[in-house]
């Protein structure tokens, strides 16, 4: 088994129903509708944001099971930035 680590784009701030996330947090990847593109959601079904593009055709590439599950690898706060904390994920790739 392998992991596939990517970030989370699209997230500025915790959506509603969010109160922190951390490491070791469950995501749920699944296709949007159209399939353009790859959502993320908590355990609680917010949305917290989507996978970048050549990520997702990567993902998509391996043919694995969709939705997928992840697992938040890290946050990383980024002071000053208007896209705020980065949000990296681990996929585990059978």
């Amino acid at each position: 088994m392998s992991v596939v680590l990517t970030y989370l784009t699209g997230l500025s701030d915790l959506p509603p129903g969010v109160q922190h996330l951390h490491a070791g947090d469950p995501v749920r990847l699944s296709p949007a509708i159209g399939g353009a593109e790859t959502e993320a959601w908590s355990v609680c079904g917010c949305r917290l944001g989507r996978l970048p593009p050549a990520e997702r055709s990567m993902l998509a590439s391996l043919g694995l099971p969709q939705p997928l599950t992840a697992r938040i690898a890290a946050v990383v706060p980024r002071p000053g930035s208007a896209e705020g904390s980065r949000v990296l994920l681990e996929v585990e790739a059978a």
